[in-house]
């Protein structure tokens, strides 16, 4: 009984407060062990948040750490952009 209810607890929690980069990255795990290819699973940083800059393939971009959404103009072909939280919140 108490072990049903601590897992359940746990479940809830780990479904409450999953960052959504973590969640995003775990779905597209799931994915890819289903034999699913060419998924872009984002990087995340220690604390949850998206890393602020995502590449896919040759290609990357500057997004917004919490909610990943890509930031215009900054998406660089065979290097990085340059990503300043200044620059990122400005556009």
């Amino acid at each position: 009984m108490y072990v049903r209810l601590i897992i359940l607890m746990l479940f809830a929690f780990n479904f409450c407060f999953a960052s959504k980069c973590l969640e995003e990255k775990r779905l597209n795990d799931i994915e890819r062990a289903k034999g699913v290819q060419d998924l872009f699973g984002p990087n995340c940083s220690a604390n949850g948040d998206y890393e602020t800059i995502q590449c896919f393939y040759l290609g990357c971009y500057c997004v917004d750490v919490k909610t990943g959404e890509s930031k215009s103009k900054t998406f660089s072909w065979g290097k990085k952009p340059y990503c300043v939280m200044r620059f990122i919140r400005q556009m």
